[in-house]
């Protein structure tokens, strides 16, 4: 990926804490108003801010943003691990920005590979014990839910800079990031909008079989009751109008007639058995006499004369154990007479509900009247015990169908919890309602199946993901391959046209835009070319003229020093810099000294001045020397000096010769006369 620069580019100061605080808020905000992708998976949005205060603001205050922003899961999710992750993230991304000059995107996703996806893993699964299948889909979610949003808030930080123009953008970052959004974006919509379907077709699903299953069982249940209550309705009419020694062989063809009828028995009004089968129990005592007054149902049975379903009881006939039976009354002339009792075998009924329920993992449990448990495959129920789930949450979904959630500890993930719950169908037993079955599906087996298969399907999506981070990085590589070869071709373009305009290897390209913009560095290297041969021409014309020039006045200058020789007047010539050019051979028949004296020494002259003359020629002879910069002879003043020098040997002492000095500008000469009791002798000074 194309380097990002370095965190805080825009240069936003302190005075940008209202908009620091704005960026928490919206963060707050993103995070509560979560997007669901299937069951209880919710993509949020809190982290786009903290990536866009990373930005925007810093390394510091980004992770100071994402801490607050990512509090809120604690209130959300009921644990503190994801604050440590969100923040995390933002920490190690703002890292790899800054040291590494990573690009957002594939930073994120380093770090969900590398340290993300850990920490969920640990957390998720050893610290709070989630499911394997569950710890899969959260962290595989996560991982997409932090790359997403590192996506859309880089994209929203380029679209800020592209129109504050604050920070430069680079054109590979901008495909490359535009390329994965346009994958996954798309496919999270797909995925999210499938996942709502499967899940209300799941729901509808389990309500539809759990209602289906509950009212098949329940007129199974029914029926088999009917038919039991048939058999016992018509013993009791039978026992109205006969002895009870009559009824004692009615009541032996019943019992054998009917394998889910364990014992049948003719008790009277005062609740004393009169006629039994068999008359003998399994502890060899006799049946005959015993007393049930005491029995919760005989009140019932006197006061509605009809035949009911008892209650769950410890039966007093045999070894004691948990019992239920089939009662019809008496009735003679309007008035109770007593009742005649099957008790019941739930062999057939257990069979039934066993293998209705095998096929989902239903649970199943028959109560009664009072509550207790009759029945049930449920490993916390007794039988003879209330029926009670625990601690927990029941709420109503539609007219037949309850959800039940347990009470689970603060830090269970929702996904836990709704794993947890059950879907419960109610259903009567019994014309008078004496028994209730409960049927409750669980909603694991079915979680499971669709946490598998959308466990599957985002993986694949991460997979496609990263897949396509790495085909956008080829592809925005590719992109910009043609400019950055002319980058790379246009620095320096103009020293490369003047020393290899022929050789410049122009790249090309089948986008029309960038051959257009090719097609004109072309033309303007063209262009440079031939403007460069004509400066080229004209420079080789100009060193031709001036080596002319250089060769004539070189020839000049010859001729006139030639003259200069052999002119009996002193020729002095001084640069303007007042080191001596040339000095006429004459300079020893005037001053006694020759000229290299002359050349060596750039005082000489200055010593051979007269003491009264001196101050006047310094003054003259400053005013004479050309200005540096212009070159140009200072006016406003003669240019001609009389003066006197000494001649190194006549006299002895101080021999005084009157002269005088002309200046001219460069290329003209100056003039000294000077005298010695005899004729004059002129000289000249010349000042290149």
């Amino acid at each position: 990926m194309a380097t990002t620069p370095s965190t805080n580019p825009a240069g936003i100061g302190p005075a940008s804490v209202p908009f620091f605080l704005a960026l928490i808020v919206a963060g707050l905000a993103g995070n509560y108003f979560k997007f669901p992708i299937f069951l209880n998976i919710d993509f949020l949005f809190g982290s786009i801010f903290a990536m866009l205060a990373l930005q925007f603001f810093g390394l510091g205050r980004g992770i100071a943003a994402a801490a607050i922003i990512a509090g809120y899961t604690y209130f959300l999710w009921n644990h503190p691990y994801a604050i440590i992750i969100l923040t995390a993230e933002v920490a190690a991304v703002g890292w790899l920005i800054e040291r590494r000059k990573m690009g957002m995107v594939l930073a994120d996703t380093l770090f969900w590979l590398i340290i993300g996806m850990p920490l969920v893993f640990f957390f998720y699964h050893s610290a709070m014990h989630v499911p394997l299948t569950n710890t899969s889909i959260i962290m595989v979610k996560q991982a997409v839910n932090g790359i997403a949003n590192a996506l859309i808030a880089r994209l929203i930080f380029t679209g800020y800079a592209l129109r504050s123009h604050s920070v430069l953008t680079s054109y590979r970052e901008i495909i490359y990031n535009l390329l994965v959004f346009f994958v996954l974006i798309p496919a999270l919509l797909l995925l999210a909008v499938g996942s709502k379907t499967d899940f209300a077709e799941t729901d509808r699903h389990i309500r539809t079989t759990l209602s289906q299953d509950s009212r098949r069982v329940s007129d199974r249940v029914e029926t088999w009751v009917m038919n039991r209550k048939t058999a016992i309705l018509n013993l009791a009419e039978m026992a109205a109008s006969r002895s009870p020694q009559q009824m004692q062989p009615y009541l032996e063809q019943t019992k054998k007639s009917d394998v889910s009828l364990k014992r049948i028995g003719l008790v009277d009004k005062e609740a004393r058995t009169i006629a039994f089968f068999p008359l003998i129990d399994d502890l060899g005592q006799s049946n005959i006499g015993k007393n049930y007054a005491d029995r919760p149902f005989v009140p019932i049975l006197k006061q509605t004369l009809k035949p009911m379903l008892s209650e769950v009881v410890m039966a007093r006939s045999g070894v004691p154990m948990p019992m239920v039976a089939m009662l019809a009354p008496v009735v003679v002339g309007g008035e109770y007479r007593g009742y005649v009792a099957g008790i019941l075998s739930l062999e057939q009924i257990r069979e039934h509900l066993a293998k209705s329920t095998d096929k989902h993992a239903m649970l199943y449990t028959l109560v009664d009247n009072n509550g207790n448990t009759i029945m049930s495959n449920r490993a916390d129920q007794k039988v003879m015990t209330p029926f009670v789930r625990g601690k927990g949450t029941l709420s109503r979904l539609d007219n037949e169908i309850d959800q039940w959630t347990p009470s689970l500890p603060p830090n269970t993930p929702p996904t836990e919890r709704w794993q947890k719950s059950f879907y419960v169908a109610e259903t009567a037993i019994g014309k008078l309602a004496e028994w209730k079955l409960v049927l409750e599906q669980p909603v694991a087996p079915f979680q499971k199946t669709l946490y598998d298969n959308y466990t599957g399907k985002l993986t694949i999506l991460f997979l496609i993901l990263l897949g396509a981070l790495g085909l956008a990085e080829l592809l925005s590589r590719r992109i910009v391959l043609t400019l950055e070869q002319l980058r790379l071709i246009t620095h320096d373009l103009p020293g490369r046209l003047a020393t290899e305009s022929k050789k410049i290897p122009w790249p090309e390209s089948g986008v029309q835009e960038a051959n257009h913009l090719i097609n004109n560095f072309k033309m303007m290297g063209y262009l440079l070319s031939e403007q460069f041969d004509e400066i080229r021409q004209i420079n080789e014309s100009l060193e031709q003229r001036v080596e002319e020039r250089t060769r004539e006045l070189r020839e000049s200058e010859e001729k006139f020093r030639t003259v200069a020789d052999y002119t009996y007047g002193w020729e002095l010539w001084e640069t303007s810099e007042g080191s001596c050019l040339y000095c006429s051979p004459s300079c020893e028949r005037v001053t006694g000294y020759s000229p290299e004296a002359f050349k060596t020494d750039s005082g000489l002259l200055e010593r051979l001045i007269h003491p009264e003359d001196l101050p006047k020629w310094k003054a003259h002879h400053a005013r004479v020397h050309y200005d540096p910069e212009t070159r140009e002879v200072r006016h406003g003043f003669a240019n001609e000096l009389e003066f006197r020098i000494k001649h190194r040997i006549r006299s002895g002492t101080s021999h005084l010769e009157p002269g005088h000095h002309r200046a001219q500008k460069p290329g003209g000469r100056g003039r000294e006369k000077q005298k010695s009791g005899g004729p004059w002798y002129s000289g000249r000074r010349h000042r290149p």
